[in-house]
């Protein structure tokens, strides 16, 4: 068996991963949008707490350290796992990707934070 299944499976594993949680949350929008016609539809007010509690406003400086956290941890698992087959160069350099993207969602999560603080003073 050729060496080159390992990186294929990888691409593929992940690609169907980020297409399955885009059509998920997809669905869960569409979902959100109908429950929120219908209520509108039968004359009832929609009060910001339940919006909140559905989903519709989040918060960005959230989901930004989320994904960094989630960014950085992979970066990590992928250094990890070269050293561990004797790859650290490949590693590092696949490592690279979600590590700088990490670094650009703590970024944006900072800036985010910071203009909350100056808006609320």
């Amino acid at each position: 068996m050729s060496d080159y299944w390992i990186p294929i499976t990888i691409c593929i594993s992940i690609s169907v991963i980020a297409i399955a949680r885009l059509w998920l949350e997809y669905k869960n929008k569409a979902q959100i949008q109908l429950t929120i016609r219908k209520a509108l539809e039968n004359g009832e007010h929609l009060s910001t707490d339940v919006l909140d509690k559905i989903g519709v406003v989040k918060h960005a400086h959230t989901i930004d350290l989320r994904r960094a956290v989630t960014l950085l941890a992979l970066g990590i698992a992928i250094i990890i796992a070269g050293s561990l087959l004797n790859a650290l160069n490949a590693a590092f350099a696949i490592a690279a990707f979600p590590i700088t993207l990490a670094s650009a969602f703590l970024l944006l999560w900072k800036i985010s934070i910071n203009e909350e603080q100056a808006n609320n003073q």
